[in-house]
């Protein structure tokens, strides 16, 4: 039999084989706008909510989500099932392929404790084997046809420990058709190993698990996905709850998922990497810690001679970690947080350095959603790049790296608007969401120059000076021409500066002459810039406000 020719089918269990499922409501006919009365749902949206469709049930699986997550993951869309985080994939697969004190799952302690719960869960024996693979196929091959399924993590939970992807390949191979190996990739972003999802349609009996927990910062909306064989598929939405996904949920990952949301969270995983190898480093060097087990996870595995002890000074300092004895002896596990949450546990166990290199900085990802724009924006103001415009109005978008530019600041925008009926909304919105971007990356203001000045000259010239006095006020003395150039309109640029003025919560005013309105604009956008830069910067520690506030 190929391996293409292998039916997972014949491992499932007889009563689910047999199901039909449940065809919910959602599964049968969708009319975006056609009038729903086929599911018993209120037609009131919820109060707070009044426009949603959360009054209605969701796409048992929604095409939007599985469109974005394929791409991401590197699969095909009918691979992919949706479930409320890996959990619930991992209980799914145990009430498909396990009958009740007949069938067993494999397992390789220490390892994720979900595996044995679930497999308890559903009756099924659970045989314990150490790594390596030789024991994994004695086991199987000693539970002649009870074994139904073989978990593999990796990286590894608790230990963090990753196997080659290549290893895990000829494993599958090995197991051939006899039992399903579930391979799962929750924590495979901080690995360099490429991620098996592309496997799958090679192997029918491999089912791989991801979620969106880990890496990309989820963990409260609960949201994962099992790729696999289309047949292992179609028979795990017969036991799957009929709406899995939430509407809300699918609101939150299509953002995350946004072009903005995945370059951010890439290089948040890279931060987290970098962090590793810096707090690796130096708890190898702190008394009373023998080992740090290596780690291709945002989590350490930390084995400490005083182990108690250790939880107690890191507790008594407001900080919490997994103890971790039960499965591997004298050992604590450690997620990775932000640098100074990191500086703060090494500390607790005895740590006498400083902080190395910069902090995060002052960072804001902002989105709004209104009946005319979208808008994503990202600001961090203790990094001059990069700087990623695009609004669908050419000019504008050199406006806004003009004001990056000469601000010394990051900056990324991605804009959608109603330009059919002009640019007003969009160039509007755009100055609020920056303004309220910077304004909230601020902070406390504390140590801030607060107050910027500039005058800019060509035959165009613009005087401008600004205030973060925490308190919004605008003055314009002149006026822009109402002349396009290209397709934005040059009077536009006073509402922006004074929408922008208004949600930093600055004074600004601006003093504008000139003929030519190219460069009237211009110069004002590079003097927004330059007072920013000035206003911003951080000299000291002190709050530059005489009432203690700003």
């Amino acid at each position: 039999m190929g391996k293409r020719d292998y039916d997972p089918l014949c491992l499932v269990r007889e009563g689910v084989r047999q199901q039909e499922g449940y065809k919910a409501a959602r599964m049968e006919r969708v009319f975006e706008d056609g009038v729903m009365l086929d599911a018993n749902e209120s037609p009131f949206s919820p109060y707070g909510y009044e426009g949603s469709r959360y009054n209605r049930y969701p796409e048992p699986q929604s095409e939007r989500l599985l469109g974005k997550l394929s791409g991401v993951w590197g699969c095909r869309c009918d691979q992919v099932l949706l479930t409320r985080g890996s959990d619930e994939g991992i209980d799914l697969l145990c009430r498909v392929f396990c009958e009740s004190g007949r069938d067993s799952v494999i397992i390789q302690p220490p390892t994720f404790d979900v595996y044995r719960l679930a497999a308890s869960w559903q009756g099924a024996r659970i045989l314990e084997t150490s790594d390596r693979d030789e024991d994994v196929l004695s086991e199987l091959d000693r539970g002649g046809g009870s074994v139904k399924l073989i978990f593999l993590c990796t990286p590894n939970n608790p230990l963090g420990k990753v196997k080659k992807r290549s290893e895990v390949l000829d494993f599958v191979k090995k197991v051939s058709c006899r039992a399903i190996v579930v391979v799962d990739e929750a924590y495979i972003e901080f690995s360099e190993e490429e991620s098996l999802v592309g496997e799958v349609e090679n192997y029918p009996w491999l089912v791989v698990l991801r979620t969106l927990s880990k890496a990309w910062g989820l963990a409260g909306v609960r949201l994962g996905g099992l790729v696999c064989e289309r047949r292992i598929l179609e028979v795990m939405r017969k036991v799957q709850q009929m709406y899995p996904i939430p509407s809300p949920v699918e609101d939150v990952v299509l953002r995350t998922l946004s072009p903005m949301g995945i370059r951010l969270t890439r290089e948040r995983i890279e931060f987290l990497k970098e962090e590793r190898s810096r707090v690796v480093k130096e708890l190898q060097g702190l008394e009373g810690v023998r080992f740090v087990y290596p780690s291709e996870a945002n989590f350490l595995l930390v084995e400490h001679e005083e182990r108690e002890r250790a939880l107690e000074k890191l507790l008594g300092s407001g900080i919490v970690v997994r103890d971790r004895h039960g499965a591997v002896k004298d050992c604590f596990r450690v997620s990775l947080g932000r640098r100074e949450e990191n500086d703060l546990m090494l500390h607790a166990l005895g740590w006498k350095g400083e902080e190395e290199g910069e902090k995060e900085g002052r960072e804001r990802y902002l989105f709004r959603e209104t009946k005319e724009t979208k808008i994503e924006l990202r600001v961090h103001l203790d990094k001059s790049g990069p700087v990623l415009i695009k609004t669908g109005i050419g000019f504008f978008d050199h406006m806004l790296e003009q004001v990056a530019l000469h601000g010394d600041f990051s900056l990324c925008v991605e804009a959608q608007g109603d330009l059919e009926t002009g640019a007003h909304h969009l160039v509007e919105d755009c100055a609020i969401v920056l303004g309220q971007a910077i304004r909230e990356a601020l902070g406390d203001k504390r140590g801030i120059c607060r107050y910027g000045f500039v005058t800019l000259m060509d035959d165009a010239r613009t005087e401008m000076s600004l205030d973060l006095s925490g308190r919004g006020y605008f003055v314009l003395e002149g006026c822009y021409p109402d002349e396009m150039i290209g397709t934005y309109p040059s009077h536009l640029s006073g509402h922006f500066f004074r929408s922008f003025a208004e949600n930093v919560r600055g004074a600004l005013h601006v003093g504008v002459k000139g003929e030519d309105a190219h460069h009237m604009v211009e110069s004002g956008f590079k003097a927004l810039g330059r007072v920013l830069r000035q206003a911003m910067r951080v000299d000291g520690e002190a709050l530059p406000s005489s009432k203690g506030v700003l």
